[in-house]
């Protein structure tokens, strides 16, 4: 398991990148610094019991500077271990927790590993439906920006009727 969160913290956290954002890593952290809107996520933090509470001040006022919101993700293997009790002291609230879902291939039941009941990408992306209209808008911003994203974001706009 250790191997798995590993990976999913190299591959997720450290090294993300989404449509709509800038990645910034400085200090301890990486940050998605959102280009399209104004609500910027700390996705990754290796902080010790020591730097914590001044790293998490820096980053809220980094963030309060540039008139954003933050959500800082927090997963529980984060050090330090009190790291959200810190989060909460320092004004940032608890959403509901989320959970990271593993399923070993092997081990898989067959209906899953069966090829006739994988969607075909462009069968998937001709019905992306956005049922958030302020998803949506923030989605066709950002999709735009990105070289392949103009023909999701024709997609999207023809499924609900937003214009880019």
């Amino acid at each position: 398991m250790l191997d798995i969160l590993r990976l999913y913290d190299r591959d997720e956290r450290l090294q993300a990148e989404q449509p709509g954002t800038r990645r910034e890593a400085a200090f301890g952290v990486v940050r998605l610094v959102d280009t399209v809107s104004t609500h910027s996520t700390v996705i990754y933090s290796r902080l010790t019991a020591e730097d914590a509470d001044q790293v998490i001040q820096r980053e809220a006022l980094y963030f309060k500077q540039m008139a954003h919101t933050v959500e800082w993700k927090l997963f529980s293997h984060d050090a330090p271990h009190d790291l959200g009790e810190r989060l909460l002291s320092q004004g940032f609230s608890a959403e509901e927790p989320e959970s990271i879902m593993v399923l070993e291939l092997d081990q898989a039941p067959p209906s899953l590993l069966c090829r006739t009941a994988w969607i075909s990408v462009p069968r998937f992306q001709s019905t992306v439906y956005i049922e958030s209209t302020r998803l949506g808008k923030w989605f066709v911003r950002a999709m735009s920006q990105t070289p392949k994203g103009y023909q999701t974001t024709d997609t999207v706009c023809r499924n609900d009727g937003l214009r880019t």
